[in-house]
């Protein structure tokens, strides 16, 4: 064998190789798509459960008012925060930072409440 068919088996051999690295890559990366937008479906689909739970529990808890949980950033819902919205009754509705410290305590049990009315999710779940 000259030097010429060992360079050209040995390149047939690395693109073979490349070839397949490719398909693994490819292969990785639509999971890590599928594993996003999982975890993305599952975070709205919780938060929106949440979000009308914490509305009847602050409705309850203060007659007369209004409350409502809102992402920052609705587009890139993991690198924003959350907004806590309410407005006891003949009260302005406002961020909860704004609010003195009864309404602060009745807000956030409220939104404790809420969460632990949700099941948790049966993915986390053993």
């Amino acid at each position: 064998m000259n030097s010429f068919e060992k360079i050209k088996e040995d390149f047939e051999s690395l693109k073979l190789k490349l070839g397949k690295l490719e398909e693994e890559k490819n292969a990785v990366l639509g999971f890590i798509a599928e594993v996003e937008k999982t975890k993305k479906d599952t975070f709205m689909k919780t938060f929106l459960e949440i979000s009308g739970q914490f509305v009847k529990t602050f409705v309850r808890l203060s007659p007369g008012g209004e409350a409502h949980l809102v992402l920052e950033d609705p587009e890139n819902i993991f690198t924003g925060g959350l907004l806590i919205k309410a407005r006891p009754k003949g009260k302005e509705l406002t961020n909860i930072e704004q609010m003195s410290g009864g309404e602060k305590a009745i807000t956030a049990l409220a939104f404790i409440f809420a969460i632990t009315a949700i099941p948790p999710c049966p993915v986390l779940c053993p």
